[in-house]
This record gives structure tokens, C-alpha cells and sequence, in this order.
């Protein structure tokens, strides 16, 4: 037997002809002397590993290129440092950044490590950049190191898709560019002339999409996001701004059917708002000046990365996994884009009557930061950060070191003049995470207040030994995570001795072919949770989805899909009752438990803060809106 460490991995089972075995993927097994496994070190060690890897990013960001840093250094002509736009600022570890999970991992690795007598590493993997730094580590400590590819079969991409990829990067992006305005140039001047004639002084940013359908066909302007506030604002006759961003989705499937929907929307003499699309500001000119600075911005980081590849996590090489990364900020369809959206905030900042607030969806996304800072530029007055849905501990997105949070210095972190939390478990993560107190403001929780489930109802469908399960299936928006979940659910079959229906509800964004999946007999639905939980036993949750906090506080069994790849995103990751799957025979065998044990549950209240009146709302509004009276 090898007396050295075997770092697997692979989704397949592990060997048993070394030692002792390290499972990057695996978190089922508990660790013991012979086996360890690195997603469960991650979890106990979170608090740790999330802020040793922000303290990472915030080095980076302040990296010294020619004696000045990388923030300033990439402060554009509009003030606005370019670095909060990329990606290794984004931090996008869902389905953008895949290399942050193993750059945390490796940080989890490396703490274990310490403790240990390592003979030799040998690390059975097919991932190069994985290879590259461990091989770097084991290198700086000494250690022999064997590299041994894995027969796992990767995912089949499509022809376009791998010829797209062969192109240059610039090319890439040219051609992005040019399908992203054959598009979306419909949109041009939608809305704006009401825009900027506009007489409110309250303005909101949003994506099109959870719509109510049978308004919308009114042409009356409600979005599951803003739950009844937009009502409640037209009939005290408040006025406000609507700035909306495209998605696809099963409701408005082009950006033509949108147009129709804003046109539809302005129409509406009684409704006293002013809607557009963010595209509505497209001009040649704008995408020109775009292009002028993505050019200046290839060439004025061409030997940044020198400089950036030497920043280390206490002796840690991370850089491999981020180099791709870097480029596509730099050079990619991704740099231009986030450049030409940049270029809209301002535009349509710019032609906006002056305001005294703003109100946004806050997700940390470029196109936030890039708001924020336009909004301030154009003179207008305060910005809100709307967290609308759960904050998950490992969606970096929402976290930022916090020396980030107390720069002044000209280009820092753009932030929202007040962040609105929907309850106190947001609070505390806030909180917890460094975000300065006095900017965090409550508020209702606006998606879940029409919630029509009833919260001290036991199981809709009451399940005995023999009976039918009735499974609850809902997936995500990535089609990624989709899949594997549907997978997982499909393999899993062949262990439940009973007879199961299963219905699938899928996230708007992605929607779910039953075709694709010929084994799995199941049933799409597009109805609303609260009815379709009448109708179960039991859950199947996708891995990240807010949906999940619903069907718990509604005291449901549930069982949260959890990718054996990934960090646990989860909103309920640190519930102590909640029940989580890798495998099919973990999913089939968590099902069976959830639907044989009582339940416990918190109160709504535990988590969102629910008051129809919007009170906290109202008052946040009345703070800023000093000309108009708010009941």
C-alpha cells in the first residue's frame, strides 16, 4: 500500500490502495485517520476560508503596478475604477469563477496540511489549473508530487460552441457585440422621451422578469420582486421611474416582446410611471466610446498580469485558476459588454430629471456598481441596495474585505447609501461579514409578504408506509445545475420501492423539457408554489434556489440538491434539520427520512420581516422623498 496521500478528484469512487485518501468532492464520508474530506473542512472552516480568500482579492486589487495600485491604476475617465468590474473583483463562484471553489478548497487543503507528515501527494484530477498550484505547493514544501489523469468522461460541447471558443478572444468579443446589438437594437429610444420628461422623483432599477402575467396583459406594471409596493405607490399617486434590464424568460421570450410590454406599460395614463429598458439608451456613438476604452484598456493592462500572478495566499499559488479570468475582463465578449452597459447607466442617468432617491436590486453585480456610480456623477440624490431574496454565505458576490468598506479614496468600492435587508438573518450575515452597520436599514420583506402559504399547516399530502410519494421538483436558473439535479433525481429512481409523481416546477429562466429526460416521468408546472405545495409530500430543491426557506418555514419535508463539486449554497446551509444530497442513493434514502421524521421549523418572522402595511418601507421613503406626503 502507497504510504502517500491520494488527493481524488472525481466523482467516481475512490481507490483503496493508498493510505490515506483526500476527497476534493466528496462530502459524505465523515473525515477519520485514512480519509478526509476537503468540502467537509470547508464547512468548518468557513468563516475562515471565505475572508482568508476576500483578503486575497482585496491584495490583488491593491497590487502595485509602477508604484501605483491596480484599482487606480484602472480608473476609467468617468472616475470609476474598472477593477470592481471584473471578475476577480465580481467573485462569481456560481457559475462564472469556477476556480474560486478550488482556490478555497486549496486554502481548506493547506490548513489540514499543516498538522500532517505528507511522504509524497499524488493528485488524481483532470483539471490542469488544480494541478498547476498544488504541484507549485507541494514544490515550495518539499514534498514529491505525481500527477495521475482521471477516466472521468467530461461533458460533450457542441461544434459552434468549441469553435467559438478556438477564436481570439477580441474576436469573440467583436462577435458578441455585433449579435448583442442586432438584438437588442429594437429597444432604442423605448420609453426615454417619458423618461426624461418624467415629474417623479423616485426611481427604481429592476429586471424584467417575475412579471404578473395577467396585469401585464393590462398593461399594469407588477413584479414579484417589488411585491405590492409599485400598487401602493400609484394609488397615493406617487410617481416613479422604472428602469428595467433585460432576461429571457418563459414570459417575455425577446427583447421585441419587451418593447411591446413597456410601450403597453407607459400607455397606462393612471399608473403615473415612466418605464424603459436599459437599452432604450443605445446610441453608435455610446457603443463606439465603448470600444475606444476596451481598446485603451487591453493595452494599458498588457503586463498587468505579471504583477498580479505574484499574489500568494500565505505562500499559496492561486493565480492558474484565475488567468482565464483575467483574460475575458480584459480582452473577452464579457470586458466589451460590462464597458457598453457602463456606458448606458451613464447615458440614461445623464438624460433622467433629478432625483431623490434610487432604488435597486442589489446582487452586487457589475452593472450595480456601475449604476451607483453614475447615479452620484449625475447629481442625483440617495441610492438604496434592495436585497430582495436570501444572502447565501458562499455567494461571494455579496462580500467584499472589509477594508473595502471603509476606503474614501477616490475609485473605491462603489456602495449603495443604504443597504435594505429583508430580515434579521440578512442583518446578521451583513453584519457578521463586515458591512458598516449604519449603512443597513430594515425593511419588508417584499417578494414573500402576498405569500399565500400557510405557515402553521402540517404536510398538505399526508404519506404512510406503501402510499404514493408526491415529489415537489424545483430547479434552478443555471441549466447546469438544472440538469445535474434532474439527473440525480433520475438515477435515483431505481432505489424507491413505492410509487412516485413527480411535478416539476422550473425557475422562469430555464425552462425544463421532459423529452430531455426519458427515464424520468414527471409532469412541468408553471403554477404557484403555495398551490403546488397542496398538492406533495414532499420537496426536491435545487442547490441555491430562496425557494427553499419557502417550503421550510411552510413545514414541508425537503431535500436540497447538493453538487459534490461545489460549496454548499444553500439558504438553508446552516439549519441544523435540513437534509442535503450528493448522490441518488443519498437523495433516494434523505427522502425516505424526511418523509418518516416530524418536523421542525421557524417562525416566517425568524427570517423576513412581515408587515403588509409596509411600514418600514414607508418610512424609508418619507426620509428621501421630502415633497410628497406618504400615508
Amino acid at each position: 500500500m502507497n504510504s502517500g496521500i491520494l488527493v481524488w478528484d472525481s466523482p467516481s469512487a475512490c481507490p483503496s490502495n493508498f493510505q490515506n485518501s483526500v476527497l476534493w468532492r466528496d462530502a459524505g464520508l465523515e473525515s477519520n485517520k485514512s480519509t478526509v474530506s476537503i468540502p467537509r473542512l470547508v464547512e468548518e472552516n468557513a468563516t475562515t476560508l471565505r475572508s482568508r480568500y476576500l483578503e486575497w482579492v482585496y491584495e490583488l486589487g491593491e497590487q502595485k503596478i509602477n508604484e501605483i495600485s491596480v484599482v487606480e491604476s484602472l480608473k476609467m475617465q468617468s472616475g470609476l475604477s474598472y477593477w470592481w468590474l471584473t471578475q476577480l473583483s465580481e467573485k462569481q463562484n456560481i457559475n462564472l469563477s469556477p476556480g474560486i471553489n478550488d482556490a478555497i478548497k486549496l486554502m481548506a487543503f493547506e490548513m489540514w496540511a499543516e498538522d500532517e507528515t505528507l511522504n509524497s501527494v499524488t493528485l488524481s484530477s483532470n483539471n490542469k489549473l488544480l494541478v498547476a498550484c498544488l504541484q507549485s505547493w507541494c514544490e515550495s514544501k518539499g514534498i514529491p508530487f505525481l500527477w495521475v489523469k482521471n477516466n472521468v468522461i467530461t461533458n460533450s460541447v457542441s461544434f459552434a460552441r468549441r469553435t467559438y471558443k478556438l477564436l481570439p478572444n477580441v474576436l469573440q468579443a467583436l462577435g458578441y457585440l455585433g449579435h448583442y446589438l442586432y438584438r437588442y437594437w429594437c429597444l432604442c429610444g423605448v420609453g426615454v422621451k417619458k423618461w426624461k420628461e418624467s415629474k417623479a422623483e423616485l426611481t427604481f432599477f429592476s429586471y424584467f422578469l417575475n412579471l404578473d402575467e395577467k396585469k401585464a396583459k393590462l398593461g399594469q406594471f407588477q413584479s414579484a420582486y417589488w411585491g405590492e409596493l409599485p400598487t401602493e405607490l400609484k394609488d397615493q399617486r406617487i410617481g416613479s421611474n422604472w428602469l428595467h434590464r433585460y432576461v429571457d424568460h418563459t414570459m417575455v421570450s425577446s427583447p421585441r416582446e419587451a418593447k411591446t410590454l413597456i410601450e403597453s406599460f407607459n400607455d397606462n395614463k393612471n399608473s403615473n410611471q415612466a418605464h424603459v429598458m436599459l437599452e432604450s439608451f443605445l446610441s453608435l456613438k455610446l457603443v463606439f466610446n465603448a470600444m475606444l476604452v476596451w481598446v485603451r484598456l487591453i493595452f494599458l493592462t498588457r503586463n498587468f498580469e505579471k504583477s498580479l500572478s505574484k499574489v500568494n495566499s500565505k505562500g499559496l499559488w492561486l493565480w492558474p485558476l484565475f488567468r482565464d479570468d483575467w483574460k475575458s475582463s480584459r480582452l473577452g465578449s464579457r470586458a466589451i459588454m460590462i464597458l457598453v452597459t457602463d456606458g448606458l447607466m451613464r447615458a440614461s442617468m445623464r438624460g433622467l430629471p433629478e432625483q431623490s432617491l434610487g432604488v435597486y436590486l442589489y446582487e452586487q453585480q457589475p452593472w450595480e456598481l456601475s449604476l451607483i456610480h453614475a447615479w452620484k456623477a449625475a447629481g442625483h440624490g440617495s441610492i438604496v441596495g434592495s436585497q430582495h431574496a436570501t444572502m447565501l454565505f458562499w455567494d461571494l458576490r455579496y462580500y467584499h474585505h472589509f477594508r473595502n468598506y471603509s476606503s474614501c479614496e477616490n475609485g473605491s468600492l462603489p456602495m449603495p447609501d443604504n443597504l435594505a435587508v429583508n430580515g434579521p438573518v440578512t442583518e446578521k450575515i451583513c453584519l457578521d461579514s463586515g458591512y458598516p452597520a449604519s449603512k443597513l436599514v430594515e425593511v419588508e420583506a417584499l417578494r414573500y409578504l402576498t405569500s399565500k402559504i400557510d405557515d402553521e399547516a402540517e404536510s398538505r399530502v399526508g404519506w404512510t408506509v406503501g402510499s404514493e410519494i408526491r415529489l415537489l421538483v424545483l430547479t434552478d436558473y443555471s441549466p447546469q445545475a438544472t440538469q445535474s439535479q434532474l439527473l440525480q433525481l433520475e438515477n435515483s429512481l431505481q432505489y424507491f420501492g413505492h410509487p412516485i409523481s413527480i411535478l416539476v416546477k422550473p425557475h422562469p429562466n430555464f425552462m425544463v423539457n421532459s423529452l430531455d429526460y426519458p427515464a424520468l416521468k414527471f409532469v412541468v408546472t408553471m403554477r404557484p408554489i403555495a398551490e403546488l405545495l397542496e398538492q406533495c409530500n414532499v420537496v426536491f430543491c435545487s442547490a441555491m434556489t430562496s425557494a427553499a426557506v419557502e417550503v421550510y418555514l411552510a413545514g414541508l419535508p425537503l431535500v436540497t440538491a447538493k453538487p459534490n463539486d461545489s460549496l454548499n449554497l444553500s439558504p438553508l446551509r446552516e439549519i441544523e434539520s435540513a437534509r442535503f444530497a450528493s448522490t441518488p442513493c443519498e437523495l433516494h434514502s434523505e427522502i425516505m427520512d424526511a418523509l418518516n421524521t416530524s418536523i421542525t421549523k421557524d417562525k416566517r418572522e425568524d427570517f423576513y420581516i412581515i408587515d403588509p402595511t409596509l411600514s418600514r418601507w414607508k418610512t424609508l421613503l418619507r426620509k428621501y422623498l421630502t415633497a410628497v406626503v406618504i400615508r
